[in-house]
C-alpha cells in the first residue's frame, strides 16, 4: 500500500509543475501580446502623424498657389491697362478671400493682403511693378506668400509715337 501512497504525492507534484508551466506560458503569451499591441500602436501613431503632416503641407501648397494666382491676376490687370499706373495706390493693402466662400476649390484660412508697388526702371517707357501677396499670422505679423515683379509700359512710348505721327 505504500506504493499507492507514493504515487499520490508524485502525481500532485507533477500536476503542480504542469500548472506552473501553463501559467508561465500564459504569462509569456500575455507579455508577447502586450508588446505586439504596443508596437502596433506606435506604428499607427507614426502613420497618423505622417498623414497629418502631409495634409498640412498640401494645404500650405494650395494656399501658396492661390497667392501666386492672385498676384499674377493683379499683374495681368495692370499690364492689360484695366488699372492705370496712376491708380496703383488704390490697390494697396487690398484684402481677398473669405468674402466669396462659396467655392470649394479655394483654400481656407485668413484673407490675403495684396500690396502693389511701382518704381522707375532703367529702361525708358517702362515701369517696374511689384505685387506681393501676404497673409496675417495669428501673432499679428505677416508672411509673404508670393512676390511677382514685371516691367509694364507706362504709356509714355505710345504718347511719343502719337506725337511723331501727328496724332492726338
Amino acid at each position: 500500500m505504500s506504493c499507492g501512497s507514493d504515487q499520490g504525492p508524485r502525481s500532485d507534484s507533477r500536476s503542480d509543475s504542469r500548472s506552473d508551466r501553463r501559467s508561465a506560458r500564459r504569462g509569456g503569451l500575455l507579455l508577447e501580446v502586450l508588446i505586439a499591441l504596443a508596437i502596433l500602436v506606435m506604428v499607427g501613431l507614426f502613420a497618423l502623424n505622417g498623414a497629418r503632416d502631409g495634409l498640412a503641407a498640401a494645404e500650405r501648397a494650395a494656399r501658396r498657389a492661390a497667392a501666386v494666382d492672385l498676384a499674377a491676376s493683379r499683374l495681368a490687370e495692370i499690364e492689360a491697362g484695366l488699372v492705370s499706373l496712376d491708380a496703383i495706390g488704390d490697390l494697396q493693402d487690398a484684402s481677398f478671400g473669405d468674402d466669396d466662400a462659396g467655392f470649394e476649390d479655394e483654400p481656407s484660412g485668413p484673407p490675403f493682403i495684396v500690396e502693389v508697388e511701382t518704381s522707375p526702371s532703367v529702361f525708358d517707357g517702362l515701369t517696374r511693378v511689384e505685387v506681393a501677396v501676404l497673409v496675417e499670422e495669428l501673432d499679428g505679423g505677416t508672411i509673404e506668400l508670393a512676390r511677382l515683379v514685371t516691367l509694364v509700359d507706362d504709356g509714355s512710348a505710345i504718347s511719343e509715337f502719337a506725337d511723331e505721327e501727328g496724332g492726338p
